[in-house]
């Protein structure tokens, strides 16, 4: 990135290190949205599918009725 704070153009940094200009405009734009060139995270903690409440009347539900009723319930909606 010292080519690019020196005011060298974007291709001919991408041909002096054999990579595509888009790469290097990348890199730039990572360091301009976040202040460095770190990567980012992978993965990571995985949001419920269901709120809380509906977690709790679907956990009511099936010890109320079973997983039978539920997939009846699905099937006759698929039709």
């Amino acid at each position: 990135m010292a080519r690019a704070d020196a005011g060298e153009t974007v291709r001919s940094i991408a041909e002096a290190l054999q990579i595509s200009p888009s790469c290097v405009t990348k890199w730039k734009n990572l360091r301009r949205d976040t202040g460095g060139l770190a990567p980012g995270q992978i993965g990571g903690h995985k949001k419920r599918v269901l709120s809380d409440a509906n977690a709790d009347w679907l956990s009511r539900w099936l010890a109320a009725f079973g997983q039978r009723s539920l997939l009846l319930i699905a099937l006759l909606l698929l039709r």
